[in-house]
């Protein structure tokens, strides 16, 4: 315990796991936050979350990578899950279906990195550039994932763009705010995958910004999230209520 390697950076990040896992399970299991887009909400903190997690572990050497490696410890490519999650959560947000072929397209490099992973150990070689290229992939399959997210939320612009008394228009550059910064992040991951490395030549120093600005981006999509669902609902509210008082209205002038 007193080889661990503790510091400032790795206290701030060890903080915003335990926020994004503890928010996360407050509103699963909350009865009053319990819907679909909610559930979208939790399983994608908690997503990122145990992603800074397990690199946690493995920065503060409380588990070592070589345990990972061999399988001692089971890792799970959070990465492949966190934009998925995402993805249901805006659809689900803006009250569209997913279609079959997305959930495929999303859950697929899941899947299939999972199983890499399980079976690399027996594979009886040097791994280090295959596991360097499955990276770079994830890099590119988030990017994929959030202009996916930036399509359908110009298309519902495009489309609610127009007033109407009947229905409220869900707010969306809130969204497109946290697209931009997961964008930011994605530079940083290549820059930390490159850049840094010359800069850092031991331990994990060089991913200490992209996991910091994962701990922010836990802190971001929370609280905004529930706080513009809540907006949202109370809006509809209002305007129902304005709806009817209207038709009262009409009704009693006939």
């Amino acid at each position: 315990m007193n080889d661990l390697n503790l510091n400032i950076f790795n206290v701030i990040i060890l903080v915003g796991i335990i926020h994004g896992i503890l928010f996360s399970l407050f509103i699963l299991i909350n009865k009053k936050l319990k819907s679909k887009t909610n559930k979208f909400l939790a399983l994608t903190i908690l997503s990122l979350a145990c992603s800074n997690l397990q690199y946690w572990f493995i920065d503060t050497d409380l588990i070592p990578k070589y345990k990972y490696e061999n399988n001692s410890f089971l890792f799970i490519p959070f990465e492949f899950l966190m934009l998925p999650f995402f993805f249901l959560f805006v659809k689900s947000y803006l009250d569209k279906k997913v279609d079959n072929i997305e959930k495929i397209f999303l859950f697929i490099p899941f899947i299939l990195c999972f199983i890499y992973l399980l079976i690399r150990d027996y594979l009886g070689r040097d791994l280090k550039i295959l596991n360097l290229f499955i990276e770079y992939i994830s890099i590119i399959f988030s990017i994929t994932i959030i202009i996916f997210v930036f399509r359908i939320l110009i298309f519902y612009e495009r489309h609610h763009s127009n007033y109407s008394i009947t229905k409220i228009a869900i707010q969306t550059k809130w969204l497109k705010s946290i697209l931009y910064l997961g964008l930011i992040l994605c530079v940083l991951w290549l820059i930390s995958l490159n850049l840094f490395k010359n800069l850092f030549h031991e331990g994990y120093y060089k991913y200490y910004p992209l996991w910091i600005g994962i701990s922010i981006l836990i802190y971001w999509v929370g609280y905004s999230s529930i706080f513009r669902i809540a907006t949202h609902q109370d809006r509809k509210s209002i305007r129902h209520q304005r709806v009817k008082e209207i038709n009262l209205s009409n009704n009693l002038a006939n």
